[in-house]
């Protein structure tokens, strides 16, 4: 079950959004059948612009804190240049037997000026156990 609280919420488009550095954050759990190193594949769309210049668009890449079981790690994602481009980042992260706690939220840590730091929208999740 996914659990939403702050300013976060499921959008018109069925993705994750409204995690930002002043509020909201989702949390749910994972069950892995082994323990060992899994994917995580985000896909997200990201149109943040953080201004103009006469001949550019200051474009931003948003960015979220996974935690896993307490374990936290920076997850950037590149700005897509609008809101219906979707891209898609993985990353690995450890899991172990049975139930695993996750959390997404924003810390505000990475700023671009002294804008809100937001998170993109996410639209889908992928785990899959990394075979070796």
């Amino acid at each position: 079950d996914l659990s939403l609280s702050g300013s976060s919420y499921i959008n018109n488009q069925n993705a994750l959004s409204g995690i930002t550095s002043k509020s909201g954050e989702a949390e749910f759990a994972v069950e892995a059948p082994e323990e060992g190193i899994y994917r995580f594949t985000f896909t997200y769309s990201n149109n943040e612009e953080g201004g103009y210049h006469a001949y550019n668009v200051d474009l931003v890449e948003e960015y979220f804190i996974l935690t896993v079981n307490g374990e936290s790690q920076t997850v950037m994602c590149r700005n897509t240049y609008a809101d219906d481009n979707l891209n898609t980042i993985t990353v690995n992260v450890k899991l172990k037997e049975r139930t695993n706690e996750i959390k997404i939220f924003n810390d505000g840590s990475v700023k671009f000026a002294d804008r809100l730091c937001t998170s993109p929208d996410i639209y889908s999740i992928t785990v899959s156990k990394i075979n070796v």
